[in-house]
């Protein structure tokens, strides 16, 4: 009988042992299992965290005008001062008439990079401007205008071309603002940027024939290549700049983001991509092009008549800007000549004359405008032209006025 009790005490006990066992590891299991889940949820809460410090370092930079005085300089910057992981690192650069904004973490194992613009053109706001020539602004056919018009003081004419009379409303009082004899002020800062694109020329190298998988980051230095003979396709994509005399952009070219300087480009029908263009004579686009949000156009005169045409059917989203001293009081050669049924969505600034049609969503500002019909000449005057001004887009770091940023889109 004690044989028979100690086996049945002696079975009892390895029970007990096992349960104990493996209640203890059912208990280790959870308490792993809970902390896993607390070391989950404070690296997912951390890097959440540094991700959002990032997007309000942008916020600050976005709306602190002396913040940072000058490109190309670093910053650190304790967003919490009591919070020392809230410190970021900035770097600004100037990318045509855009910022490009790197903002990394406090142990730069987060980093983010954005393209910005102004998030209004300057103070004005107006949907369109056109300098006081001493002569009124003349509209006719199916010509809108929706937001601030600043005009000569001369005022506005409703007016007919070839027995078609003007079809739109009286554009109201209440919009109307005086325009000077020039164009808002320019922020000459800005301009140091197509100056230092001629110095890097020296630097450049034949464009190579790559891969479609070829991408030039914003996170290193920036590329120069030059083109000396046109080819079939031109791949070009990121944080490069390409120098060229005559370039011919053909449809099955793959640019974006990059920066093009010639003496004279033409983007044939039926390209899509993005661009700046940094030019000294000439910019044809041709039917069916899209230029994508944010590209641009800059004309730098240094002919007598410099010329931009958008044609049938294209559009740009971004910028036009063309300058120089020219003089054509007859008004024979418009340095920008938009088509009908083609679009520009940013900023126009046309320091000469413009003969505009279809649509402009901006900020458009004119030294000049006129329309032809039938070898007749009407002078201030703009016909079936639809202008709006547009709160929606990045505005080029180009007019001054008000500082504020606005951001257009993350690079890589």
């Amino acid at each position: 009988m004690l044989n028979t009790k100690t086996s049945l005490r002696a079975a009892t006990l390895t029970v007990v042992l096992v349960i104990s066992v493996l209640i203890l590891l059912v208990v280790l299991f959870v308490y792993s299992w809970w902390n896993m889940n607390f070391l989950y949820y404070s690296s997912y809460h951390y890097k959440r965290q540094q991700q959002e410090n990032l997007n309000s370092a942008i916020t600050l930079y976005s709306n602190d005008s002396s913040f940072l005085r000058d490109y190309n300089e670093e910053k650190i910057f304790r967003l919490y001062e009591t919070d020392s992981t809230s410190t970021v690192r900035f770097s600004i650069r100037q990318w045509g008439f855009y910022e490009s904004v790197r903002v990394s973490s406090h142990n730069g194992n987060f980093t983010s990079a954005r393209l910005l613009g102004k998030k209004q053109e300057c103070d004005h706001r107006a949907a369109l401007w056109l300098c006081d020539r001493n002569r009124a602004l003349s509209l006719s056919g199916e010509t809108e205008i929706r937001g601030k018009i600043f005009i000569p003081l001369n005022g506005i004419n409703y007016t007919e071309i070839d027995g078609e009379y003007y079809k739109g409303e009286e554009i109201p009082y209440a919009l109307l603002g005086i325009a000077g004899a020039e164009l808002p002020p320019i922020d000459s800062t800005c301009l140091a940027f197509a100056e230092t694109l001629k110095e890097n020329r020296i630097r450049s190298v034949e464009l190579p024939s790559t891969t479609a998988d070829s991408y030039y980051s914003f996170y290193a230095p920036t590329r120069f290549f030059t083109i000396t003979e046109n080819r079939a396709d031109i791949l070009l994509r990121g944080n490069a700049v390409l120098f060229a005399d005559e370039l011919v952009v053909s449809a099955s070219s793959e640019i974006n983001e990059a920066i093009v300087v010639a003496r004279k480009v033409t983007i044939e029908e039926g390209f899509t991509g993005s661009m700046q263009i940094f030019c000294a004579d000439s910019v044809l686009i041709k039917e069916n092009v899209t230029l994508q949000y944010p590209s641009g156009i800059y004309v730098d005169a240094e002919i007598d008549h410099p010329c931009v045409l958008l044609s049938r059917n294209s559009e740009i989203n971004g910028y036009i800007i063309v300058l120089g001293e020219m003089r054509d009081e007859e008004l024979l050669f418009p340095v920008y000549r938009q088509s009908e049924n083609s679009l520009l969505r940013g900023l126009l600034y046309v320091h000469g004359a413009a003969n505009i049609q279809g649509e402009l969503s901006g900020a458009i500002y004119l030294k000049d405008c006129f329309f032809t019909s039938n070898r007749n000449i009407y002078a201030g005057t703009l016909y079936n032209t639809h202008i709006s001004h547009n709160n929606n887009i990045a505005y080029p770091i180009f007019l001054l006025g008000a500082y504020n940023r606005k951001e257009i889109k993350s690079i890589y």
